[in-house]
């Protein structure tokens, strides 16, 4: 059948049909030195890659895991907006990006991400309530917040978010 004749993608490459030879061994070089955390190998591979492929958003995927690994968030984050771009289903790059975005404190930027993320799985609604609160959208912190839970019921962590939140709107009656 035509899918037995499909090659199988099992690293998070688009397509590995006619992928060119050179550029899977430069790849898989790449993978294999981050794996030994020889990350500046790691990232010079990753950038031969897309030297000879620049489409590839599971080359800027690493990429941006690598420069995360080394604190760099920054162009972690700028790798990983070139993966969204190019695979922007893909919710491992969404997760990652945010990361990035906690990490260098672009917490607007953080609050666009973990509301795609908290629509595709329900674990990241909390995240989007600590969001809010952060980016001083303490009504919609607070109903998120009332939203988990109802679903969920009560828990001290979220009881102790709205408690901050109280705090700082001066709302000493917690309505």
């Amino acid at each position: 059948s035509q899918a037995e004749d499909e090659p199988v993608d099992k690293v998070g490459l688009m397509s590995l049909q006619g992928a060119d030879e050179k550029f899977l061994e430069v790849y898989f070089e790449a993978l294999k030195q981050k794996a030994l955390e020889n990350y500046g190998k790691a990232l010079a591979a990753l950038e031969q890659c897309l030297e000879i492929y620049d489409s590839e958003p599971a080359v800027y995927h690493e990429l941006g895991k690598i420069h995360y690994l080394l604190g760099n968030y920054n162009h972690s984050a700028k790798y990983l907006r070139q993966a969204r771009i190019l695979a922007p289903a893909n919710q491992l790059v969404l997760l990652d990006l945010y990361k990035s975005y906690v990490l260098s404190t672009q917490f607007q930027e953080a609050l666009e991400v973990v509301k795609e993320l908290s629509q595709v799985d329900h674990m990241y609604k909390e995240d989007l309530a600590h969001m809010y609160f952060i980016t001083e959208h303490y009504d919609e912190a607070l109903g998120v917040l009332d939203q988990l839970d109802e679903q969920w019921g009560y828990h001290p962590r979220r009881t102790g978010l709205r408690r901050q939140i109280y705090a700082v709107t001066d709302n000493v009656d917690g309505k």
